[in-house]
């Protein structure tokens, strides 16, 4: 019974975590003080959890941008847990400065108006350039129209990194007449200089079992790879069929 209750926590442990994941935005200490609270209680559960098993889970628990970071890193940076739970530390505290620069930014306008009045947000807004006011999406701020396609014989791969690719609106056929999403190319280009899973050319990661493992897919709907990877010969159709019940209860407002 002892031995079943056992390993009935080291699975519940191992369990949570596998859905430890740290989102945009999110405490990245409190999210480290759960780690390793995860962490401890499967060495007591298990007995010893070796640095490489701990660095492992430490990767699967960021987000896509966390992981990048750690996979552009030099390897011996990231050898080990410490290093990379403290190259993550840097990461997203750069992250949180700019999001609050950003907040920061946003704010002047109204903080300015509450606290000196009407007269002193006309000036505000003269000195701070304006935006026109538009519904539709901002296009993102690595686009590059200018970007060319690279020559179909290119042999060094090391220009398919991620600064390079998010230039093009599309960046699994690497072209700017349409999204990733909506790719009708039979295979991601220069597939063999990129990776199957994330789409850029890197060194091989530490933890391949782990690399994009949660990523979803907005081309295919699968997981396991991401949109510019997608393996797919064509983008999955959004399902428009109505369900059963829905005629049924259309039939029945019609005979009425």
């Amino acid at each position: 019974m002892d031995e079943f209750a056992k390993s009935s926590g080291l699975f519940d442990h191992y369990k949570a975590l596998q859905l430890l994941k740290l989102s945009p935005g999110a405490d990245f200490d409190g999210h480290l003080s759960r780690f390793t609270t995860l962490i401890r209680a499967i060495q007591r559960e298990k007995g010893s959890i070796d640095d490489r098993e701990t660095a492992a889970h430490w990767y699967n628990s960021l987000d896509e941008r966390g992981q990048d970071d750690i996979d552009r890193a030099p390897a011996q940076d990231v050898k080990t847990f410490v290093q990379m739970r403290e190259r993550s530390r840097g990461f997203y505290r750069s992250l949180k400065k700019t999001w609050k620069a950003n907040a920061a930014g946003k704010s002047i306008t109204t903080n300015v108006a509450t606290a000196a009045g009407p007269a002193t947000t006309t000036q505000v807004h003269q000195s701070l350039p304006t935006q026109p006011a538009s519904t539709r999406p901002k296009p993102s701020t690595f686009w590059d129209t200018t970007a060319q396609r690279p020559a179909d014989g290119v042999t060094d791969g090391s220009i398919f990194n991620l600064d390079f690719i998010r230039k093009f609106r599309c960046q699994r056929c690497l072209c700017h007449d349409h999204s990733t999403g909506s790719c009708k190319q039979s295979k991601m280009a220069f597939e063999s200089l990129r990776c199957a899973r994330c789409g850029t050319h890197h060194d091989p990661v530490r933890f391949p079992e782990a690399h994009c493992r949660d990523s979803n897919c907005y081309r295919c709907g699968k997981r396991g790879h991401m949109s510019r990877a997608c393996p797919e010969p064509l983008p999955q159709k959004p399902d428009t069929t109505p369900s059963s019940s829905t005629g049924t209860e259309g039939a029945k407002i019609q005979a009425n």
